[in-house]
């Protein structure tokens, strides 16, 4: 019993890890995201002149 009982906690730990972690590449990727469009907000708004 307690093996099974190790093995769910180590599965739940790991899970909780992979969130974290998508969590942090998805939050960079968004902050990547922002500045192009800032980016492209700036290029276009100076190809007018």
């Amino acid at each position: 019993m307690g093996y099974i009982a190790w093995l769910a906690f180590a599965v739940a730990v790991g899970a909780m890890f992979e969130a974290s972690t998508t969590r942090k590449k998805l939050e960079k990727r968004l902050n990547e995201l922002e500045v192009e469009v800032e980016l492209l907000k700036y290029d276009k708004k100076h190809k007018e002149f």
